[in-house]
């Protein structure tokens, strides 16, 4: 869910005071998920509508990590050193 979406379903149930008819005007599947979003709005005010710590994919890489990777993708290759400066057709 987006910002947008949220905030769509939350005008809803104040224009509407029902759940359900904001809910498919704001494209939510359930009735239930505008309502814990109300609850959400009541506790927490506008920051109802960010997404909730912890969501989304995680990192698959440290950052040391990624760092890294990047740092030798740039290096200038060392043919010769790794022996990739010449080649063949039999190997």
């Amino acid at each position: 869910m987006d910002r947008v979406r949220r905030a769509r379903a939350l005008r809803g149930v104040a224009e509407t005071g029902h759940f359900a008819p904001a809910a498919r005007q704001a494209g939510f599947r359930s009735a239930t998920a505008v309502a814990d979003l109300v609850r959400r709005f009541h506790r927490q005010g506008m920051a109802a509508l960010d997404s909730a710590a912890g969501r989304g994919r995680r990192p698959t890489d440290e950052r040391s990590a990624r760092v890294h990777i990047v740092a030798v993708a740039q290096e200038q290759p060392r043919r010769r050193e790794d022996q990739t400066a010449t080649w063949s057709r039999r190997t």
